[in-house]
């Protein structure tokens, strides 16, 4: 039910999941930056912030304010999004703000999807715009803002976030993540 044209959401590149992939995901730079960044390894979101901030810098799109994928209930400050988010703000000089996408539930993690309709909706039940945007929206109305997470997986959760900036006034929505899960 979009009505928008949407950016095709862009990657650094695959994440290889260990019980698939064991040999891949062991030997793999990006997927083993991953797993350390969501371990709090300040030097491997150091490396994916860098590599983020070249590609996006390769691409040259036209946003002026970077949006964090929100990706704990609480204390969202520390949140892996959020810091890679940080470190490529300052690298290319954009501004960055963490608040505008709230995360105020959390679906089972250990629940079985049966596809991408479920774990939209799911997503749908887990994200909300923060209250302050929906009282004045100016931060993202008629702006391009790039939308950023460490990982994609089903695309579930950053097409939610992505269409509560579109509802809320963004342009446009551009959507960047470090990897993409490989299936």
């Amino acid at each position: 039910m979009s009505i928008i044209s949407k950016p095709t959401p862009e990657v650094c590149g695959p994440y290889y999941p260990k019980k698939r992939y064991p040999s891949k995901h062991a030997t793999d730079q990006l997927s083993q930056d991953i797993i350390h960044n969501k371990r709090g390894d300040a030097y491997a979101s150091e490396r994916i912030a860098e590599r983020m901030a070249n590609d996006l810098q390769a691409l040259a799109w036209d946003f002026g304010l970077i949006i964090p994928v929100p990706n704990h209930k609480s204390d969202q400050s520390d949140a892996k999004a959020q810091s890679l988010v940080r470190k490529v703000s300052g690298i290319l000089s954009i501004p960055y703000q963490n608040d505008v996408l709230v995360r105020f539930a959390k679906s089972d993690p250990y629940r079985k999807y049966h596809g991408v309709t479920e774990r939209r909706e799911a997503a749908e039940k887990d994200y909300r715009i923060n209250n302050y945007i929906l009282k004045n929206n100016n931060l993202i109305k008629d702006r391009n803002v790039l939308l950023i997470d460490d990982i994609i997986t089903s695309g579930a959760t950053i097409a939610v976030c992505r269409d509560l900036l579109y509802k809320n006034g963004a342009k446009i929505v551009y959507i960047f993540c470090a990897a993409e899960t490989m299936k």
